[in-house]
């Protein structure tokens, strides 16, 4: 669908996004879960970090710096990096997600 601009793919891919999140968040998850979701990352460049109907989106988008998971995986550290260059103001969120992070300690 992706690759093949296919009608619907932007709802497609959104949805795909959203659940593949949820997804490398649940407590079992696995690496797996990870590396699917990092397949799709350019996607998340589509989607508009000024509109506010996707804060929760953001939000578990956020979650992500506070998970084993992702930070102990290289494929988790790579995703976290590209979360980097999506928005300067998302770039800004996660920067402070981040330092939370260390400052407790976790």
């Amino acid at each position: 669908w992706w690759h093949g601009n296919f009608d619907g793919k932007g709802q497609l891919i959104t949805s795909l996004v959203s659940l593949l999140l949820v997804y490398s968040l649940n407590d079992d998850s696995d690496v797996n879960d990870v590396k699917r979701l990092y397949l799709i990352r350019s996607a998340i460049n589509f989607f508009d970090f000024e509109d506010e109907s996707i804060e929760n989106f953001k939000s578990r988008l956020l979650k992500t710096v506070g998970s084993l998971l992702f930070l102990q995986t290289d494929v988790g550290k790579k995703f976290i990096q590209h979360l980097f260059t999506v928005d300067g103001d998302f770039a800004d969120e996660l920067h402070d997600a981040l330092k939370a992070q260390l400052v407790n300690g976790e």
